[in-house]
């Protein structure tokens, strides 16, 4: 076996590949005599499978670092050699090994190249991982040179013109390859690399000392090992468009890290489980018996299976016993709290941040993602601007919430309180969980079908007095529509929101509800309850004139009216979504 450090001499064809330009420097040879080359390619999914070509390998340049699919191309290989042609097939050690194995013969017109093998990570993960984009991907470079080829980035172009880019120490997916954390499973046992039957073999120059100043350009230089008379034969028609330079395997071996033992990392299943199989502790209110507390559990719950139908989302700490039999019926939830079996924390919704009493039997620890745990935060809500949380708490918060990328509040205030408070400045805006889904959805969780026919005033009142019934009572006088009954169940509530021809509400989710079932309504502010969240609908909405102080000051006019928010809803929806994918998504 001989050595060689090399680079192709044109920098163009040095700049769009990996390394050095070895491969495309062999397949030009190959090429120009009527030959086949066979190599990885991304597929419209971009997952990664073996192809061949006889004109343009430009698809096959650069790493690709997941498990690729030898798809039919044994098949093909040996149909392409018994008709005579050149053939040259490359891929990893081991997929090598299995096409000697599969042709059963030598064929002195078949040259095979493999690479110096790290392992191959899942394609699930790496699917896992393109998903957290949520856009339509034009291009993937792992081994982007805009910087070094030393310090290179993985890079991504979209559909949209825009990009992600970041240096691969950086990368969340290159660095758990690197550490051989989403290694397929044969990787960390494999003798394939050490017994490679290739012709050549072919990596990345990684630490070498270059001798020439010509390699010390920091765009990439490959190493490459001739094993075989036939490749030294090709090696010596080529090295002519290559700058080259000897060297040995020992050194390869010890100063370069040639043929480690890749050994699985103790966390490594967990970790893989934790992404592809993830078990999600839903952090918020426990439900009880209120009905916008229960639906809104019950709407992020079902979203999160809906986008990552592998999970498990679970609600943690719902330590009461008297909830709703919708509560108990539809919504997965447990009576202990956060234990290591859960991989993600979705914290949200409802006023999970405030700081009043009730909050407080749910563990701080949860609440602020301060768990040894993957996690994010969906529309969480304060329900006012002044905290009291002391200032030992606000710095545990911050040093919690910094390590965390997917933050949101549901009022659009929040996020100011959040930098105020919390020194995060990283916080977005989303709509409540309630409002990612139409009204078909609910009525679906009940068994019933839209109406028709409309009738009477819902009068969904959280906080009633004696003054608030007599103006109801006159407003159906007037109104010459009857009050529903209400049961105070969640069924009622969106069988009455179903059926009304107008909502009277001191509610935030009855007003959220409102908006969904495209209901004519008025909302009576609520102090008590927190004015911010009426303020968001408003803003987000334009249904200001829908807010009053008290029923004296009820147009009746407006209950005649639907408010007709639906697109401005759906186009809100999008960017929630969005969030909610990509958090969901992260690795």
């Amino acid at each position: 076996m001989k050595v060689y450090f090399s680079q192709n001499k044109d920098l163009n064809i040095v700049n769009k590949s990996s390394s050095g330009g070895f491969f495309p420097t062999l397949s030009n040879y190959v090429l120009h005599k009527k030959g086949v080359i066979f190599g990885a390619v991304f597929n419209d999914e971009f997952n990664v499978e073996i192809t061949y070509t006889d004109s343009d390998v430009s698809n096959m340049l650069g790493s690709k670092y997941v498990k690729s699919s030898v798809k039919k191309s044994f098949s093909e290989c040996k149909g392409f050699l018994d008709e005579g042609r050149l053939v040259l097939y490359t891929g990893t050690p081991c997929q090598i090994i299995g096409l000697k194995s599969y042709l059963k013969k030598e064929y002195d017109n078949l040259i095979t190249m493999d690479i110096i093998c790290h392992g191959s990570p899942l394609p699930d993960v790496w699917q896992h991982y393109l998903k957290s984009f949520n856009k339509k991907i034009k291009s993937i470079n792992f081994r982007d040179k805009r910087e070094s080829w030393e310090q290179y980035h993985f890079t991504i172009q979209f559909e949209d013109g825009t990009e992600f880019t970041e240096k691969y120490t950086a990368n969340r997916y290159m660095k758990l390859f690197l550490d051989n954390k989403i290694l397929t499973e044969p990787c960390y046992t494999c003798q394939n690399a050490k017994h490679s039957t290739a012709d050549f073999t072919v990596g990345d120059a990684w630490g070498a000392k270059f001798k020439q100043n010509m390699l010390n350009n920091h765009k990439g230089t490959s190493c490459v090992i001739v094993r075989t008379n036939k490749a030294d034969a090709v090696f010596n028609e080529i090295k002519s468009n290559l700058i080259i330079e000897t060297s040995t395997l020992d050194y390869l071996s010890t100063s370069y890290g040639y043929m480690h033992n890749y050994k699985k990392p103790v966390d490594a299943e967990c970790i893989k489980q934790g992404i592809l199989h993830p078990k999600i502790a839903m952090v918020t209110i426990p439900g009880h018996n209120n009905v916008g507390n229960t639906l809104q559990a019950y709407a992020l719950q079902s979203k999160i299976k809906d986008i990552l139908p592998s999970s498990n989302p679970i609600v943690i700490n719902s330590k009461y016993t008297n909830y709703t039999d919708f509560y108990k019926n539809k919504v997965k939830f447990t009576t202990s709290g956060f234990d290591k079996s859960y991989n993600l924390i979705v914290v949200g919704s409802d006023q999970i941040w405030t700081d009043e009493e009730y909050i407080k039997a749910i563990p701080f620890e949860d609440r602020f993602l301060m768990r040894n745990c993957r996690g994010c935060v969906y529309a969480a809500s304060f329900g006012k601007h002044r905290l009291k949380y002391t200032p030992q708490e606000l710095s545990k918060i911050h040093d919690s919430l910094s390590k965390i990328k997917y933050v949101s509040t549901r009022e659009l205030s929040g996020t100011l309180i959040c930098e105020h408070y919390f020194r995060y400045n990283n916080a977005t805006s989303v709509l409540d969980p309630t409002m990612l889904y139409d009204k078909d959805f609910y009525l679906h969780s009940i068994n019933e079908q839209e109406c028709t026919s409309y009738h009477g005033i819902f009068a969904y009142i959280l906080d009633k007095n004696n003054t608030w019934t007599m103006k109801l009572n006159e407003l159906s006088l007037k109104l010459k529509m009857p009050i529903l009954p209400y049961n105070g169940s969640v069924e009622g509530f969106i069988h009455n929101m179903n059926t009304a021809s107008c909502v009277v509400t001191d509610s935030y989710h009855g007003t959220v509800f409102s908006l969904i079932f495209n209901k004519p309504f008025i909302t009576l502010r609520n102090y008590k309850r927190g004015n911010d969240r009426f303020d968001d609908l408003a803003l987000r909405f334009d249904t200001d004139n829908r807010f009053i102080e008290t029923l004296n000051d009820v147009d009746i006019s407006i209950l005649n009216q639907t408010p007709d928010c639906l697109d401005e809803i759906r186009e809100y929806r999008k960017g929630s979504l969005d969030f909610l994918t990509k958090a969901l998504y992260s690795l």
